[in-house]
């Protein structure tokens, strides 16, 4: 995998580019903020520094005169901070053009983490073919030769979408399906559950996204604050799926529960072992009497050696289970 070895500045898009001094006022669209993940605040912290010491280093991105396309965090704490911000102004045909600029950014940054970057190829590819008229299902279909522009205008050329997508980010075609299926499936969870996620990717194995992209909100509202408050260490364990780590951990537990129980059965083991030892020294030993008394302890010393046995075989599978786990 690798990163588009292009400016951000220049990624994707011919068409001229207008700068202004300033804006009065922004207007956003959710299409575009959800595209960027919310900033932790440590990551907010460290935005907010970096503007106080050397000033906004990227100009605010808007298409439509005053709708912003990327830099929503960097606008907010300008105005928080009274930061005169540069603005620069491109113009798009339409919101999903602007989509594919936006990812085809982020997928250009050094910094994305591996959950992002798989989150921006798989919107990248589910944007290119639904812009096509194609689904992710039909990616066999060739797109029409009315389709067939320039990849700097933000299209495609007439060759199949995934294969393209993967020449263009370094990857296979098949991860480049398996990223355009879980982005589908991710953003149909609720805000809440995305940020979660956003923040801790570990949180969520692939499995547990598309068991929860098919429920509704009302049932991801509890598993979300068990995740949040850390009464779950991740929405898999919520889900009551078994990651491998979960497994682990469980073997773990099975061992030490293993050698607890063998610590507090080992108490009685070696008191019914003396107390055979004491009853053989007595039914051998010869005292006035002895014929008698050893005729009455036998059948309890055959029971209790009996037992001894049995439990020194339990043990001993006990401690061949606990050497096995380690």
């Amino acid at each position: 995998m690798r990163r588009l070895d292009l400016e951000p500045s220049a990624v994707f898009h011919s068409r001229p580019v207008r700068s202004m001094d300033i804006i009065s006022e922004f207007r956003r669209k959710k299409l575009f903020q959800d595209l960027h993940r919310q900033l932790t605040e440590q990551e907010l912290e460290e935005l907010e520094k970096s503007l106080r010491e050397d000033g906004l280093q990227e100009p605010i991105i808007v298409m439509q005169g005053d709708v912003i396309v990327d830099g929503d965090h960097r606008e907010k704490l300008c105005r928080k901070l009274g930061i005169k911000p540069r603005v620069r102004v491109k113009q798009f045909e339409n919101d999903a053009e602007a989509v594919q600029w936006i990812l085809r950014l982020q997928l250009a940054r050094r910094n994305l983490s591996p959950h992002d970057y798989k989150l921006a190829r798989g919107r990248l590819y589910n944007t290119v073919k639904q812009s096509h008229g194609g689904s992710r299902k039909s990616d066999d279909k060739k797109l029409s030769s009315s389709q067939n522009e320039n990849l700097k205008n933000g299209t495609i050329p007439g060759e199949n979408t995934a294969k393209v997508i993967a020449d263009e980010t370094g990857s296979a075609p098949s991860s480049v399906l398996r990223s355009g299926k879980y982005a589908e499936q991710f953003d149909r969870l609720p805000e809440g559950v995305r940020n979660l996620i956003h923040e801790k990717p570990s949180r969520a194995t692939e499995k547990a996204v598309e068991a929860m992209a098919a429920m509704d909100a009302t049932t991801l509202t509890p598993l979300a604050r068990q995740v949040r408050v850390g009464q779950v260490p991740s929405f898999d364990a919520a889900l009551g799926f078994s990651t491998r780590g979960q497994k682990q951990s469980d073997g773990r537990k099975r061992t030490a529960k293993s050698k607890n129980a063998g610590k507090e059965f080992a108490p009685l083991y070696a008191a019914l072992k003396t107390l055979v030892q004491q009853t053989d020294k007595i039914v051998n030993a010869r005292v006035e009497g002895g014929t008698r008394k050893k005729v009455e302890l036998r059948p309890y010393h055959e029971r209790m050696t009996v037992a001894l046995d049995a439990m020194r075989v339990v043990l001993d599978e006990w401690s061949a289970q606990a050497e096995d786990a380690i």
